[in-house]
């Protein structure tokens, strides 16, 4: 059996380009493995390594794969982070690719950025960042909880209610925001 590494190079090998290789191993339709799963998270990282910017958002894009949502917020936090200049051209791609409105890329991009020591304690910046649970555009659900997730609490996968798949109804959006504005508030007394 071929490790991710070897079934990479041998895509590369057979004149596949590196691009086109990392496309391919997510990409790829079939019972969601471990090992498939994470050759299609590592192919998103590498997309991200590379600055391939159009490429992520076709990532945030998907509703359906969680996952390759997630490691494209990752990706994108450390592209923007390592090529500043690529924030620019993303603007323009999240109103195109990913449907954000100019207000709505605000919120998108505070939450690629992550949020402030400050504004993890003040109430009004986290409940911001649970409001966007319930926006129109799966990118912007994506990051919100992504953040929610990393930064207000990574324990919080362990409870199912609090885990909102990106590609949920209105309705279902918004039981999450109020099941994490609960979850928050328990959090501020200390349960």
């Amino acid at each position: 059996k071929k490790s991710l590494m070897e079934k990479f190079a041998t895509r590369t090998k057979g004149g596949t380009t590196i691009k086109g290789a990392l496309v391919e191993l997510r990409a790829e339709t079939r019972e969601p493995t471990p090992a498939y799963v994470t050759g299609a998270r590592w192919s998103v990282l590498c997309t991200g390594a590379l600055g391939e910017i159009a490429e992520l958002a076709d990532c945030l894009n998907d509703g359906q794969r969680g996952d390759l949502n997630f490691a494209g917020v990752l990706a994108l936090r450390n592209a923007l982070a390592t090529w500043p200049e690529l924030e620019e051209p993303f603007l323009r791609l999240a109103e195109s690719k990913l449907r954000l409105s100019r207000k709505a890329q605000a919120g998108f991009l505070h939450s690629i950025h992550g949020m402030t020591q400050t504004e993890l304690d003040t109430p009004a910046a986290v409940d911001a960042m649970i409001e966007q649970l319930e926006a129109a555009e799966v990118a912007q659900r994506g990051a919100a909880l992504f953040v929610l997730l990393t930064e207000i609490d990574p324990k919080a996968v362990t409870k199912p209610s609090l885990m909102l798949p990106l590609n949920e109804s209105a309705e279902a959006r918004a039981s999450a925001v109020k099941a994490w504005k609960k979850h928050v508030a328990e959090l501020r007394k200390g349960k």
